[in-house]
């Protein structure tokens, strides 16, 4: 059975602010917000991490999610044409398992805080010459995410390193349409 606790954990909260008149959620969030867990992104934000023991941990069949991917897939319901956030995108496995779905009139938003996934996911865009992925380098606080922009947006593995929750999940209520 797949670990959805993180996921639903995050897609409730996320509906939850969503559900709110527009302006309970803008002023719902401020600057004062402390950290839930001080730190927890160092190592990804670092310009050393290692991409390379990313992959051979995230793109393995002994990863729940990885080996569940097609289950993952069908769960989200995609359709040619939406547009996509893959919020804590790490690697970009998802990003373009999305990116094949969704076709070539939707697209997909490769979201991180880590500048090393980043180049990595733009050099597998390169390589495979996918047309339909964007990579978006956020901050600890904020997806970066136009509001209005996205209809789908995914976070797996990743709620844990929202070390600014309210602000983080405020800004992907926004960027969902």
């Amino acid at each position: 059975m797949l670990r959805t606790s993180t996921f639903l954990a995050a897609w409730l909260s996320c509906v939850a602010l969503w559900a709110q008149p527009p302006a309970t959620r803008a002023s719902s969030i401020g600057p004062e917000e402390r950290s839930v867990n001080p730190g927890i992104n160092e190592r990804f934000l670092s310009t050393d991490l290692d991409v390379e023991e990313f992959l051979s941990r995230f793109e393995v069949e002994s990863r729940e999610v990885f080996a569940a991917r097609e289950r993952v897939l069908a769960a989200c319901q995609l359709q040619a044409g939406m547009h996509v956030a893959d919020v804590g995108a790490g690697t970009g496995f998802y990003s373009r398992l999305f990116a094949d779905s969704v076709g070539d009139a939707g697209w997909v938003y490769a979201v991180d805080i880590s500048p090393r996934f980043l180049e990595h996911i733009n050099a597998q865009i390169e390589e495979h010459q996918i047309r339909n992925i964007t990579s978006v380098l956020c901050t600890q606080r904020e997806i970066r995410l136009p509001d209005n922009s996205v209809d789908l947006i995914f976070v797996c593995d990743t709620y844990h390193h929202f070390e600014f929750p309210q602000s983080t999940l405020a800004s992907m209520a926004r960027a969902l349409k």
